[in-house]
């Protein structure tokens, strides 16, 4: 109840600042603020080790002053892997710069450093509370700190016209004080209890994470890097514009598959293959229709979008726009696949799917972006995504647990053929493209993607979401 709420609250809060960004700062300048946060995730990533996860599950199987113990050893451990980081940083700084051309990035070296220190102490001790079961205090925290961050942007960009200087300095802040927070609620002694042993069996479990989470970076980020080496930041830019909405989706699916990935592993653990394999088929069948409808919205009113949640100046991003939430509708069914295969015990299926999904990803971006520019870092993504579909389904067919691949294929073939005519006719009126829509919706009823009764069964969630957890949580 409360994680989703959460969730909402960040999606919400981030698309609102992104407004603001769009209107305040020229896209050179959104550009370089979105390359200084990608550098300070980067320096969080590669310190963690994804110690945050391993210490949220050894609080749970822990009592009394070893949880103590565990989140002061983690406390300090993350002091000194950001400073040892830090430092291989400031030694390799010119050379990392020195792929972005001349782009202004090595100025704000300090703020990017106090970024990645304050995202990697958001990050972790979000985990361990996490561990606690303080989800309503977490729910809390991003409440507050999403609007600070919206009232800081406004202060620094409207008030002082600080610049993308204030826009990084906005969040930075933000994230610092989230962390800050999460530390003050986590239910233990705060102290300085470092214990070698305990750090030991967290890295041995995180260790393995740590590979995975790279291979993410990688295929989620690689597409920047490359625009931002042989591009302008006005492209870096434009691609994130492209691609915010599609993330921010991404992050309401992550809600989702809480609830969906624990459902499934109980009724495999009965052996009753037979409903985990329908519930994983609607799954699919339901991600696949939800996301290529709203790839479809976007096709149609992408320029109406484009106002709404940014700027005048991004309205060129519209056909990027479209096919970036496509690409994350191939990125979500996939993930589907590869959840429901680590629910039916094989879990070397996300491990190998994302090596898949990297080498592709970064061979499709080296090949096309020189030529195609933001189009290109797009249609790479897609394809790395395409490429790991076949590797998913074959995990799945070694386990009981067989998808019915073309309940889910039949929406991204209705969705090509329009989007075919619609580039082909290229209306320009929203009432033009309005009929695009429609046609979708009659062809999905028509090839059974979605059906009535599949329309009440969503309509019916959605009002127990509201009676039981939404209501209830406003309430309290």
């Amino acid at each position: 109840m409360y994680t989703t709420f959460g969730t909402g609250v960040r999606i919400a809060s981030g698309i609102v600042a992104t407004k603001i960004l769009s209107v305040y700062l020229s896209s050179h300048d959104l550009g370089i603020t979105i390359l200084v946060e990608l550098i300070a995730r980067f320096l969080e990533m590669v310190s963690g080790f994804r110690i945050g996860t391993a210490a949220l599950r050894s609080i749970t199987q822990a009592e009394g002053e070893e949880q103590n113990i565990v989140v002061d050893t983690v406390v300090i451990f993350r002091l000194l892997t950001v400073v040892l980081v830090a430092l291989l940083f400031l030694v390799t700084q010119r050379w990392i710069y020195g792929l972005f051309g001349e782009q202004p990035v090595e100025g704000l070296t300090p703020l990017i450093l106090v970024f990645a220190l304050a995202l990697a102490y958001q990050t972790v001790l979000k985990k361990m509370l996490q561990g606690f079961f303080r989800f309503k205090q977490m729910a809390l925290i991003d409440l507050v700190t999403g609007i600070l961050q919206m009232v800081l942007l406004i202060v620094f960009l409207v008030w002082f016209k600080a610049g993308m200087a204030g826009a990084v300095l906005a969040q930075v802040i933000a994230i610092a004080v989230a962390g800050l927070l999460f530390y003050l609620y986590l239910p233990t002694k705060k102290g300085v209890s470092f214990r070698a042993t305990t750090l030991h069996q967290l890295l041995r479990f995180s260790w393995p994470l740590q590979i995975n989470a790279i291979l993410t970076f990688i295929f989620g980020s690689f597409g920047t890097l490359v625009v931002a080496t042989v591009m302008t930041p006005s492209d870096v830019a434009l691609l994130g514009i492209a691609t915010k909405i599609p993330s921010k989706i991404r992050q309401l699916y992550e809600s989702v598959r809480t609830v969906y990935f624990p459902n499934l592993s109980a009724l495999l653990a009965q052996d009753d293959w037979r409903r985990g394999r329908r519930m994983m088929n609607a799954m699919l069948r339901t991600v696949a229709f939800l996301m290529t409808l709203s790839s479809m919205l976007v096709l149609v009113f992408q320029k109406e979008i484009i106002l709404l949640f940014y700027s005048e100046q991004y309205l060129e991003v519209g056909p990027v726009f479209a096919l970036a939430m496509l690409s994350t509708a191939i990125n979500l069914v996939g993930d589907v696949l590869g959840t429901s295969a680590v629910a039916a015990g094989n879990s070397k299926a996300p491990p190998v799917s994302n090596t898949v999904n990297t080498i592709a990803t970064v061979l499709g971006n080296l090949a096309l972006v020189p030529p195609f520019g933001i189009l290109g870092a797009t249609l790479a993504g897609m394809v790395g995504c395409i490429v790991t579909n076949p590797v998913n389904v074959w995990f799945l067919h070694k386990t009981n647990l067989v998808p019915r691949v073309m309940n889910y294929v039949k929406p991204f073939l209705v969705f090509g053929a329009l989007y075919g005519i619609f580039w082909w006719l290229r209306p320009e009126s929203w009432l033009a493209r309005l009929p695009f829509l429609l046609a979708f919706v009659v062809a999905s009823f028509s090839f059974s993607i979605i059906t009535f009764k599949d329309i009440r069964t969503i309509w019916d969630s959605l009002e127990w979401l509201w009676g039981k957890r939404i209501r209830g949580l406003v309430r309290r």
